[in-house]
């Protein structure tokens, strides 16, 4: 484990003679190394999390401010509706006019 590299690299070497109270700081030391450590993942897992909800809910006010396509400028879309039986009928090239 991390923790234990770290107390390894940090604590100064055991006496040959260490007793229950040099065992005991030990072991503090390395929960405090190991509290530190998770401690610290934590807020990088809390910071990332916080900038990927800042961020999708920015894309989302954006989405919802985009401007929505214009409205068709006839008052009556479906008065412009032909069934297909009337369009096989009409044989004609000439494009409809849809003005009102």
């Amino acid at each position: 484990m991390v923790a234990r590299v770290l107390v390894a690299m940090v604590a100064p070497a055991r006496p040959a003679d260490a007793g229950g109270a040099a065992r005991e700081a030990l072991q503090q030391t390395e929960r405090l190394y190991a509290a530190l450590f998770y401690g610290v993942v934590l807020l990088v897992i809390l910071a990332f999390g916080l900038w990927a909800l800042v961020r999708m809910s920015r894309r989302y006010q954006e989405h919802l401010r985009h401007r929505s396509a214009k409205p068709t400028p006839v008052p009556d879309v479906w008065s412009m509706h032909r069934p297909p039986a009337e369009l096989e009928a009409d044989e004609s090239d000439e494009e409809p006019d849809y003005e009102p």
